[in-house]
């Protein structure tokens, strides 16, 4: 089971993720973090401005805001609630432009899409309080009532004119998506400075945390440089791609060629940084290779069956080959440490 977690105020939170990300890798490109063609970028940044009418120009031009026509203040936003829905409306223009000018096969996040406002997540982490993102991007529909879980969030938004609290409350949601999802290897925030109009893109990792510089919409080059960290995102091609775990899908898990299905977990450590330790009790089937998993395996033996237990450090530079010293004979248990 999870690490049993007492109550804590969002502040406890924070000072949990700073800890955890003390001493840990920081890294600050001046390039996009995901790569992004640059023959691409040009093409939406073309399609924004031929079919859409936006550009760094008309984004600050005044006026309300709405889906097909995003506005900022230029002078910033008085109170971070005013910014929410006009942020919203300019990624989901980026996103609609990018799916206008690429190819629709194989990317992965090409039906991402960001909402904002009286978001809730309903699991809370040991949080005394309900954890509410400013915003979030989702690959599925938002729910009716508009409360979700961990795993369905791809990317969350924060917006805070203090940069240090803007990090620290992205990387709390950061480690809520990758601990509700073991298959990750890392989250993606968007943090906005409301006041400033400067837009961050992060990435939290085991290893601690990758960055772009601040990016200000209120410029040519900042506008050029947040639409090519939005394409860059929407050109990821697959799950291997999105840092997602290819050995596994859903309940199997594929170790040495064959298929074992998860019966239970038997203890997660709940952190962001560092080797997370997972015990699972496995299994073995008798699947066959299935192209629709998406798993290479062999068939596993129709006469006997294995169990299992093992931990597994997820995301880390050496998983694969931690995995794939992972077996024992049939009828055998055991417990790698983590």
């Amino acid at each position: 089971m999870p690490e049993s977690q007492e109550s804590r105020t969002q502040e406890d939170m924070k000072n949990l993720i700073v800890k955890e990300l003390s001493c840990a890798t920081r890294m600050t490109t001046e390039d996009a973090i995901f790569h992004a063609d640059s023959n691409d970028v040009q093409a939406v940044l073309d399609r924004l401005q031929g079919h859409y009418n936006l550009t760094s120009k008309t984004l600050l031009g005044g006026g309300a805001s709405s889906e097909t026509s995003p506005r900022f203040p230029p002078g910033g936003f008085g109170k971070e609630s005013q910014s929410y829905e006009p942020l919203v409306h300019l990624l989901n223009m980026i996103v609609c432009a990018t799916n206008d000018s690429l190819p629709a096969t194989q990317r992965y996040l090409r039906h991402l899409c960001f909402h904002s406002d009286g978001i809730e997540v309903k699991e809370n982490h040991g949080s005394s309080n309900a954890l509410k993102p400013d915003g979030v991007g989702l690959l599925v529909d938002l729910p009716a009532e508009r409360k979700m879980y961990w795993g369905q969030v791809e990317v969350v938004i924060q917006v805070k004119s203090q940069i240090p609290t803007l990090v620290k409350q992205a990387a709390t949601y950061a480690r809520c998506c990758i601990v509700n999802n073991q298959r990750r290897s890392f989250a993606i925030a968007i943090g906005f400075d409301h006041k400033h109009l400067l837009a961050w893109f992060l990435v939290f990792h085991r290893s601690g945390l990758s960055s772009s510089r601040p990016l200000s919409l209120g410029t040519q080059q900042g506008f050029k440089d947040v639409v090519k960290h939005i394409v860059g995102m929407l050109s990821i091609r697959d799950e291997a791609g999105y840092g997602l775990d290819v050995t596994r899908s859903q309940d199997l898990s594929s170790i040495n060629d064959r298929y074992y299905g998860i019966l239970s977990l038997l203890y997660m450590r709940d952190i962001l940084r560092g080797r997370s330790t997972v015990v699972y009790n496995l299994e073995g089937t008798i699947l066959a290779y299935s192209a629709e998993l998406g798993l290479r395996c062999s068939p596993c033996s129709t006469h006997r069956r294995s169990y299992l237990q093992y931990a597994i450090s997820d995301s880390t530079i050496n998983a694969w080959k931690q995995r794939s010293c992972l077996a024992w004979p049939n009828g055998v248990q055991g417990v790698v440490s983590g």
